[in-house]
This record gives C-alpha cells, sequence and structure tokens, in this order.
C-alpha cells in the first residue's frame, strides 16, 4: 500500500513490464508507438490537467477501464512529487 502512494519521478520507470504491454494493448490499440509517444508527451507536461487532456485524447471518455484507471493514478503519483 505504502508503494501505491509514494510519488513518483519517472512515469517511464515505474511502469512495470506487464502493465506496460496492458496499456499497449487496452489504451493505445496495441501500438508500441502511441504508447511511447503519449509517455514522452506526460512526462513533459506540467499539471495534472494537462495529463489527463493527453490520456483523454487517447481514450475518449473511456476512464471506466482499469488500465486507464492504472495509468491515471500513476500519473496523479508524479504530480505528488512536484508540489
Amino acid at each position: 500500500e505504502i508503494l501505491r502512494t509514494k510519488p513518483l519521478s519517472s512515469l517511464d520507470e515505474a511502469i512495470g513490464i506487464n502493465d506496460k504491454f496492458l496499456f499497449i494493448r487496452e489504451i493505445f490499440d496495441g501500438s508500441t508507438d502511441k504508447y511511447n509517444q503519449a509517455i514522452e508527451k506526460l512526462e513533459s507536461v506540467g499539471s495534472i490537467s494537462d495529463a489527463m487532456a493527453v490520456i483523454m485524447s487517447y481514450t475518449g471518455e473511456n476512464t471506466g477501464n482499469e488500465a486507464v484507471r492504472q495509468l491515471v493514478d500513476l500519473i496523479k503519483r508524479k504530480f505528488l512529487a512536484h508540489e
């Protein structure tokens, strides 16, 4: 539980290989290129609202998907580190 609330400095480093493949399959339509582009954008945005806009550009309003929720949780942890 402590690990789930610990702030992150990098999404890329925090996403394990299994989650990476889950995200690619469930969020990015099987495209590793889309995944890499999204992570690159997410690493460079300055706010949680900008990060959510990036995610929504890939998922639309499909925030009920478990993979989307996991990625959003990671994004929130990344921005905890910047507060």
